[in-house]
């Protein structure tokens, strides 16, 4: 059973080719695939037409937004997702833009780099700012990365919400985290973090609607995909009524209203009056040398698992 790997995969596939030897198919031979690992070219019946043989795509990553389920299920083509290599990574990454909003570190830098005064003894700090310890963090989607979000954040927090239509079972320790439902946690939470699936039912999930019911000024992080936000001029008005007082994100850009919209120019202009205010990161979260190595280890096994028919449940999607 042959093995390729899609035409944009960022790297050489030195390490697959050390783990597949030649079942592994160069690009000139990819259409002879009967096991694809898939990085993130769309992969519909455009893409597909071409694969006579395949039976088998593995996505690197834990989403497949990406992939035409309808014509897999219609093609019989099996589908597997990697979940499991970097969602500490992500976590961490969710963690790192809340505590910079919180303890407002980007934008003291750039106070210090603008003043000419001996700032550090003539200013106290911003009237707004709060203590995280006070705060309440909402978590939208309770998965492995907002579960491990939870976990990672419990301590500093006063009291973590969380959405999900499954009940999670934390640690006893974890004392301060409650199943909320949704409208309860977008009035109740200071900090709000997204860790959605992207699907029929989650695009679009923050949408005018929700960002009215928020109360007070609030910190949102997308750390998942653009098209759980619905409109990305909403979210900048949303901004300059200080609804939404930070917003962090680290998504990849597919579409041109995003990349047109009004949040999107304020981050890159030099009006520091709300380009402090946004963060955004090119859809990286998931990556550190050991997670990379990790994924990449992880997909080129779960292909000789299909081989040898060992385990072939495990993270099957279709």
């Amino acid at each position: 059973m042959k093995i390729g790997i899609t035409e944009d995969y960022p790297v050489k596939p030195l390490l697959e080719k050390k783990l597949l030897k030649n079942l592994l198919l160069d690009n000139k031979n990819l259409h002879k695939s009967e096991i694809l690992l898939a990085w993130r070219v769309k992969i519909d019946e455009a893409y597909l037409s071409k694969f006579k043989n395949l039976r088998f795509i593995i996505r690197y990553g834990s989403g497949y937004d990406n992939i035409d389920i309808d014509y897999l299920k219609k093609n019989r083509i099996h589908l597997f997702n990697n979940p499991d290599y970097a969602y500490r990574d992500v976590a961490e990454t969710t963690l790192a833009l809340i505590f910079n909003f919180v303890r407002r570190i980007s934008e003291y830098n750039q106070l210090a780099i603008d003043t000419s005064r001996n700032f550090d003894k003539s200013f106290l700090g911003f009237d707004n700012q709060d203590s995280l310890q006070h705060m309440n963090i909402g978590i939208i989607g309770c998965g492995k990365i907002g579960s491990e979000v939870c976990r990672k954040i419990s301590p500093f927090v006063s009291k973590i919400f969380y959405f999900d239509k499954r009940i999670v079972n934390f640690n006893k320790k974890f004392t301060n985290i409650y199943k909320k439902n949704l409208n309860f946690l977008i009035k109740n939470s200071d900090i709000i973090s997204l860790h959605l699936d992207l699907n029929t039912k989650t695009k679009g999930f923050i949408n005018e609607n929700n960002l009215n019911l928020i109360k007070k000024p609030t910190i949102l992080i997308n750390a998942s995909r653009e098209e759980l936000i619905d409109n990305y001029d909403y979210l900048f008005n949303a901004i300059k009524k200080n609804i939404i007082s930070h917003v962090g994100l680290d998504i990849s850009f597919n579409h041109s209203t995003t990349t047109n919209s009004k949040l999107i120019k304020a981050w890159k202009s030099k009006n520091q009056k709300y380009s402090n205010k946004i963060i955004i990161n090119p859809h990286v979260a998931f990556y550190s040398k050991q997670s990379f190595y990790k994924m990449r280890i992880e997909a080129a096994n779960m292909a000789l698992k299909i081989i040898k028919n060992n385990n072939t449940t495990i993270n099957k999607i279709l």
